[in-house]
C-alpha cells in the first residue's frame, strides 16, 4: 500500500516530503497513525485522486487545446 510503504526510500523520502511541505513537520505521516484513522486517512485520499481524475477527465478538451497551443511540437 503506497501511502505506508517503507520499502522504497524514494518514494518514502517523496511523500514525507510532500506531506510535512504542506502540513508542516508536526503532522503524523500515515504509517504512524492507528488502523481506524489510517482507514479513514487512504479512504479520503483515494476520493481525492477519483475527484481530480474525474476533473480533469471532463476537462480534457481545454487541457489539450492549452497543450497544443503553449508547447512546443516535438
Amino acid at each position: 500500500m503506497m501511502p505506508i510503504t517503507e520499502k522504497d526510500p524514494v518514494i518514502t523520502l517523496g511523500r514525507n516530503t510532500l506531506i510535512w511541505g504542506i502540513a508542516g513537520y508536526a503532522t503524523l505521516l500515515p504509517a504512524m497513525l492507528p488502523n481506524d484513522q489510517l482507514t479513514s486517512f487512504v479512504d479520503a485520499f483515494g476520493a481525492s485522486l477519483d475527484s481530480r481524475a474525474r476533473l480533469e477527465a471532463g476537462m480534457r478538451a481545454t487541457l489539450r487545446a492549452n497543450q497544443k497551443r503553449n508547447l512546443p511540437s516535438i
